[in-house]
């Protein structure tokens, strides 16, 4: 009995790094203009943290998410592993934009370091058996999805693509993915125009200039806060057409400072504001009491990801890397709050998308 309870101890000293709390790290971008999606999975792993902890923690461990600022920026991402890894940190959330996660990935392989993004999309991140675990589907379905709605539903044949550069990883995929089905179904590409997010950046002159090859819709690839202000210098410069953004726009930034100008926005989803289920619904509550807005994909995914690693250290007891990445890769439809997920060999899922416009103060599921 004495062996036992020391080895207990033992198992319990391993898993938290130090005795009595259990650390994960959480890699965010909270600064600049593309800040929306990682400041709405920092407010869900917070809120989940503390609904564990005040549920007996892990264990009876306190659960600490330990935070960096990655700054949207692969050298800080990468700079902010570091950290962790020099904390004994091991298991992290994050990266949030796919642009961000460009070079952590070799030395998150080499390092030992387990890596779960509940927003990264890209393509180029998959298929890989690795330390990454993706919780959304590719931003090549987002494309896809996109297009067969321009296509199926608004009955578009000429578009423009207009992305943002910096987070290529993403948006390139995404526009890549629309233009290569929208081609092969009979659809026109005009032309493709990218630009670098800034304070510099004038929008009414790139609005301009697609208008100057009259499309009937706009494919724009750009995070929520440029996007809103990118579709009020389009309806300035006379667009009355349909606009089509990828995911990385389904945050409220795109809302709030979009206005009147949102009526005819097609927006790739997976996240259901609508969603009858009690787990969702209850945690849309909670989120709306504790930061008084609605909660975006990047917070629905976060907040799994955060319970779902309670589960499975809970019931191993450990955070050995090894461990809790087989425990992953044997997970067979996990209740996630809208859709369950299962990861195939290489730690990819596959979650449906769908079609969100905007309706008053928020984003509401097109049938």
């Amino acid at each position: 009995m004495i062996i036992r309870c020391f080895l207990m101890f033992a198992a319990v000293f391993i898993l938290c790094g130090c005795s009595g709390v259990v650390r994960i790290g959480l890699s965010v971008g909270l600064t600049g203009r593309a800040s929306a999606i990682s400041v709405d999975g920092r407010n869900a792993a917070l809120m989940a943290a503390d609904e564990i902890n005040k549920n007996g923690g892990i264990n009876g461990k306190k659960l600490e998410i330990v935070i960096k600022n990655d700054g949207n920026d692969p050298d800080m991402a990468l700079s902010a592993l570091e950290d962790f890894k020099k904390n004994d940190i091991k298991v992290v959330v994050g990266p949030y934009p796919s642009g961000s996660a460009v070079k952590i990935f070799d030395y998150a392989n080499a390092n030992d370091i387990l890596i779960l993004s509940p927003t990264i999309s890209s393509q180029i991140f998959m298929g890989h058996d690795d330390n990454f675990f993706t919780f959304i589907s590719s931003n090549e379905r987002q494309g896809v999805e996109l297009a067969k709605f321009a296509l199926e539903k608004d009955k578009i044949k000429k578009v423009v693509l207009f992305y943002e550069n910096t987070n290529a990883a993403y948006s390139d995929g995404v526009c890549e993915s629309f233009a290569g089905y929208f081609k092969s179904k009979g659809g026109e590409v005009l032309t493709k125009i990218g630009y670098t997010s800034g304070n510099k950046i004038s929008f009414y002159k790139l609005a301009g200039q697609i208008m100057k090859y009259e499309p009937e819709g706009v494919v724009s690839v750009l995070p929520a806060l440029d996007n809103a202000i990118f579709l009020q210098q389009l309806k300035k410069v006379g667009f009355r057409g349909f606009v089509y953004s990828g995911m990385w726009a389904n945050t409220m930034d795109l809302i709030t400072n979009g206005g009147d100008t949102l009526e005819n926005i097609r927006v790739a989803g997976m996240t259901d504001i609508d969603y009858p289920g009690n787990r969702w619904n209850t945690f849309r509550k909670d989120y709306n009491k504790v930061y008084r807005m609605e909660p975006s994909f990047a917070s629905m995914t976060t907040y799994e990801v955060i319970y779902l690693l309670r589960d499975i250290i809970s019931s191993t007891g450990t955070k050995d890397i090894g461990k809790i990445k087989t425990e992953l890769m044997k997970l067979k439809d996990y209740p996630g709050m809208q859709q369950p997920f299962s990861f195939d060999e290489n730690g990819d899922v596959d979650r449906d998308y769908f079609m969100l416009n905007v309706i008053g103060d928020k984003f509401v599921r097109l049938k």
